[in-house]
């Protein structure tokens, strides 16, 4: 009898035990504090939702299977594309924004490393439908609160932060072709990890000539917030962006822990944590635009640590006259649902419906009742 796990996964003894159950009732208490609501999706996703997200070829990196009713199902690699799919079956009842969290088990077929097996758990903090970095000082705020309530402060974490778009910026101003930006990014996320000169070389093999390569490197070398009031980052619109969350930081007590690291090239204005010498034990950024890569509804935008989105849009509001009173009566966003769809109430004329809903998104279930 095989007495070890399979391949990748891993027993958790009492001791075991007891040392995680600490670190999740510090993210637990956490995340409550600063009025993130909790969500749980199942662990097995149908393997079409996962495809929409990652494509067909994400088969090879998750477990994946065929269930007794020749349905194609998988185990969640990530927490992302349920989260979509929970928002968009909603959205009509939903207040924006929307602030969720979960603890969540998840897998992955993958080659292992250290520290890294075939199954982990994920702590997710998700903000929908708050377009500004308001979003990413509310998930640092309570990623540093649960930090603190572990013991590690400042001096034991630092989180790097910056947004790929100030870096696409110099990139442009530097004559740098926009489809080589991501083969770019790959190299300057080794940022902190690998020799300067070697990360030339590197630029130098993915076809920027030796003089641009040099101008990337030295305008990207420095770790300083003052780079992005005046040199060539600050002329991006992005920006902004970055010194309006650390002025966030600032304000909400946690600045601290946040750097300013213009080797990190995730999508948003969020970065990458360090512990100690070790690198990535959290990372996050914005996923903008999750609806055009398949997903069919769109709730509105959002953003996160470890949390993921869908983009603004999507949401309309039908507007018409009381044919009695003359003055209008609103109904709720319907999204792009058609006007046969919608749920109906009994004992509600259809004017009088109109007349009770109000544009903030109350839900047509709950109205009273006639009579």
């Amino acid at each position: 009898m095989q007495l070890e796990p399979p391949r990748g996964m891993r027993d958790f003894y009492p001791e075991d035990l007891d040392v995680r159950d600490r670190i999740f009732a510090a993210w637990t208490e956490a995340s409550t504090l600063h009025g993130f609501q909790r969500f749980e999706p199942p662990v097995v996703e149908s393997f079409e939702l996962l495809a929409r997200k990652a494509g067909e070829e994400v088969a090879q990196q998750i477990y994946h299977f065929e269930d007794k009713s020749n349905r194609q199902l998988a185990l969640r690699p990530e927490v992302t594309p349920s989260l979509v799919r929970m928002i968009s079956a909603r959205a009509q009842q939903i207040v924006f924004p929307a602030k969720w969290w979960t603890i969540g088990q998840c897998f992955r077929y993958e080659r292992m490393t250290r520290g890294r097996k075939r199954e982990h758990f994920q702590w997710n903090l998700d903000v929908v439908g708050e377009p500004s970095v308001q979003a990413e000082a509310w998930i640092l705020a309570t990623v540093t609160s649960a930090l603190g309530s572990l013991g590690l402060g400042p001096a034991d974490v630092r989180i790097h932060v910056n947004n790929r778009q100030v870096v696409a910026y110099l990139l442009c101003e530097l004559g740098v072709p926009q489809e080589q930006h991501v083969d770019v990014f790959m190299v300057l996320d080794k940022k902190g990890k690998v020799p300067v000169e070697s990360l030339k070389g590197m630029l130098a093999e993915k076809g920027l000539v030796p003089r641009i390569a040099d101008e990337v490197m030295d305008q990207l070398a420095g770790e300083s917030v003052d780079s992005l009031s005046s040199g060539p980052l600050a002329a991006s619109p992005a920006a902004e962006d970055v010194r309006r969350l650390l002025d966030l930081a600032a304000a909400m007590g946690f600045a601290d822990y946040l750097r300013f690291d213009s080797g990190v090239v995730l999508a948003g204005a969020i970065g990458r944590n360090g512990v100690g010498r070790h690198d990535r034990r959290a990372s996050s950024g914005r996923w903008d635009g999750l609806r055009r890569r398949g997903h069919r509804r769109d709730p509105g935008g959002a953003q996160g640590a470890k949390a993921r989105t869908a983009e603004s849009g999507g949401v309309r509001r039908h507007v018409r006259r009381h044919p009695r009173y003359g003055r209008r009566a609103h109904c709720r966003p319907t999204g792009r649902r058609r006007h046969s769809d919608r749920p109906r109430i009994p004992g509600r004329k259809a004017w009088e419906v109109l007349q009770l809903c109000r544009p903030a998104r109350r839900p047509l279930h709950r109205l009273p009742r006639a009579g």
